[in-house]
């Protein structure tokens, strides 16, 4: 025992010995550089730090935690979608007089929300900015359209980006396929590769693609509901390196109700749907919110609204402080939902519906259901029914034209399996012009964001197919009502408002069809919005309520 008793903690302390005189595992988001190391922190999608000798560059800032995101000494922007660009967070994050690098999309885009240094290249230029060469590589779709001749990405759109840093060459590909530009790259040492159909390439595709240009080492990001092993395993043996960082991390908020109810609660069969109504007057306001969005989204319009008439706003059940309704939502339950709680909140039409993002379509459903109700409506950046895309055969299609066949054959493939990990949430909405509620106010708003965000992730194939069968009908039902030049709002007054800074212009181009709706219509383009108008630039929304108010008391035309 003695003899053992000796052997034991020799070997031990030679082993110990061996493993200190081994050099250490490099981190996973570690490349070595000239300098000293480059450090690769994921933030979220295709928002990355790096960091190389004291100097730190942000690459699509646009998602993800920033709390601990480090101060840029350069930006660079990739793309024109929310995902890629945030004006706010750049703001945030650059240091005085950091330079932005952004296509001319971008540029367009973001208008006076990005101060200058502001520099901006055009596909294939090259330019040394803040000490580091930066070469704009073309992104953009040859096969995946969302209509027609119509790609996701056009060409000259988007710019990737080859910056050298510490002698290292570093790809960030952007939302791009395989397209010949990257193929042809030479001396590539680190590259970020996304793969999320139908927007860019599945694992398969970026895979193929890494072998083309044959980088030293390999990332997938911007993966969403992809799995990106599928890729690595594609790359074995190939003689590429290919690492994995965790591009996801699990959202964490607190369950906080930090603000007292406002309004009152109203029975809706069983359920009740929470209803805010203030002020005097008629025709009373009654305002329809977007998606994941809610009654105190409207904090700076509605007390200015309710100055002179009567304004209502309320919550979608499973919103806010209203109770689920036991199914996912639809806009037929919507609309069900919306006529009951204004009479059991015994408020009576007529009603001139404001109407944000996906309430627009849900504002126009109540009005061909209830059309005698409705006097006018402003449409806050609305959606249209055209924008509403599924694949069929390959090739994305506005859902109304499909048939419900199609569509059941369909929806299983657009839904994870039950195998495979559900997708992230995604990171609740604090940044620009949320930041502008009041911080309680905000606190709670969290809260009811990510209980919404929950609720989506929830329906099984069969709840996602009867919630898309009727928002197929009910897309199909307005595209009907307005075809052939027919003007199914009569000669109701409509303003349109469109953010300058909208979500992407396929959406902005098709609120023109909305002002066409009615023969007393007008559009107005809100001058440094972007999507939530009435946050952005809320007394734009006020003046253009006022404005159907007033058309609708007097029966005349809506100021132009």
């Amino acid at each position: 025992m003695r003899v053992d008793g000796l052997i034991r903690p020799c070997v031990l302390l030679f082993l110990a010995a061996a493993a200190c005189n081994r050099a250490p595992a490099t981190p996973p988001n570690v490349v070595a550089a000239k300098g000293g190391d480059i450090t690769i922190t994921p933030l979220m999608h295709a928002s990355v730090q790096i960091e190389h000798a004291g100097k730190v560059i942000q690459v699509d800032p646009a998602m993800g935690d920033m709390t601990n995101a480090k101060a840029a000494d350069l930006i660079l922007v990739t793309d024109i979608h929310d995902d890629h660009l945030k004006p706010g967070r750049i703001r945030r994050l650059r240091k005085p007089e950091a330079p932005v690098v952004v296509p001319e999309a971008v540029r367009a885009q973001a208008g006076t929300q990005i101060a200058a240094p502001l520099e901006v290249l055009a596909n294939g230029e090259k330019k040394t900015v803040a000490g580091f060469d930066v070469e704009a590589v073309p992104m953009y779709n040859v096969k995946n359209e969302f209509a027609p001749g119509q790609p996701y990405h056009t060409k000259g759109r988007g710019n990737g980006y080859v910056i050298t840093v510490g002698g290292k060459r570093l790809f960030f590909a952007g939302d791009t396929e395989c397209v010949p530009e990257i193929k042809a790259l030479k001396g590539i040492d680190v590259a970020f590769l996304p793969m999320n159909l139908p927007f860019t390439m599945s694992p398969a595709d970026a895979a193929d693609c890494v072998k083309a240009f044959k980088p030293a080492i390999a990332f997938p990001y911007h993966y969403m509901g992809q799995k990106p092993e599928e890729f690595v395993a594609a790359l074995k043996d190939s003689g590429i390196e290919t690492r994995l960082l965790n591009w996801y991390p699990p959202v964490t908020r607190d369950d906080v109700v930090a603000v007292a109810r406002p309004g009152m609660l109203v029975d809706v069969g069983g359920r009740r749907i929470h209803m805010n109504c203030t002020g005097t007057g008629s025709p009373t306001v009654v305002i329809e919110s977007g998606s994941a969005s809610f009654a105190i989204d409207w904090l700076f319009v509605q007390p200015e609204v309710a100055k002179t008439t009567r304004v209502c706003s309320y919550d979608r059940a499973g919103a806010g402080w209203s109770d689920p309704s036991g199914h996912a939502e639809t806009a037929d339950g919507v609309v069900a939902d919306l006529h009951a709680a204004l009479s059991a909140a015994g408020e009576k039409p007529p009603y001139v519906l404001v109407a944000q993002s996906i309430g627009g379509l849900y504002a126009r459903a109540y009005q061909l259901e209830h059309p005698k109700d409705v006097a006018g409506i402003v449409f806050v950046d609305s959606a249209h029914e055209d924008q509403w895309k599924i694949p069929v055969d390959g090739k994305p299609v506005p859902l109304w034209s499909v048939t419900a066949d199609q569509l059941r054959a369909t929806v299983p493939k657009m839904r994870p399996s039950d195998a495979a990990a559900p997708p992230p949430l995604p990171p609740p909405s604090v940044d620009e012009p949320f930041d502008k509620l009041p911080p309680d106010l905000l606190k709670t708003r969290v809260t009811f964001e990510m209980r919404v965000f929950k609720q989506m992730m929830g329906p099984d194939v069969s709840q996602m197919t009867e919630a898309m069968e009727s928002m197929r009908k009910t897309l199909l039902e307005l595209h009907a009502a307005s075809a052939k030049g027919a003007r199914p709002l009569g000669s109701r007054p409509v303003v349109v408002l469109t953010a300058e800074n909208g979500p992407e212009p396929e959406f902005t181009a098709l609120e023109a069809k909305l002002a066409q709706l009615s023969t007393n219509a007008t559009q107005r383009v809100v001058p440094g919005s972007g999507h939530e108008i009435h946050l952005f630039q809320p007394a734009a929304v006020v003046q253009g309520i006022g404005d159907v108010v007033n058309a609708a008391r007097r029966g005349v035309a809506v100021r132009r």
